[in-house]
């Protein structure tokens, strides 16, 4: 089986690639698409003519990409489109900015990118 996997699948950009994959790539068996908002990933998959496999997830949380390796592992798709659309960003100085906000977008545009890459 040939699949594409999308984070960030819910909305902007990743929720567009995945329309995209779907719409004009053959060869693609099932889209997986990962997102926290589990409500607008079940919208897009009865929008798509590619299944779509929906994991509603935070992909910071470490349970999750477990969750998610362990899939890949189990079924042994062939990963033809690797998307990377989830991110964050915070639109403030520096100086102003929480510690915390920092900390998360760090863990959603580095942390995760890079786990997700290796799995």
């Amino acid at each position: 089986m040939k699949i594409a996997v999308v984070t960030g699948a819910s909305s902007g950009m990743g929720r567009e690639f995945v329309r995209q994959l779907a719409d004009r790539f053959n060869g693609i068996d099932e889209i997986w698409v990962i997102a926290r908002n589990e409500t607008a990933l079940w919208t897009l998959k009865r929008q798509c003519i590619v299944p779509l496999r929906v994991f509603a997830m935070d992909i910071t949380q470490t349970e999750n990409l477990l969750r998610l390796e362990e899939e890949l592992e189990k079924v042994k798709p062939y990963v033809k489109y690797f998307v990377n659309a989830a991110g964050c960003g915070i639109n403030k100085k520096i100086k102003e900015t929480d510690l915390m906000d920092c900390n998360r977008m760090l863990e959603v545009n580095c942390n995760a990118l890079t786990l997700l890459t290796k799995i």
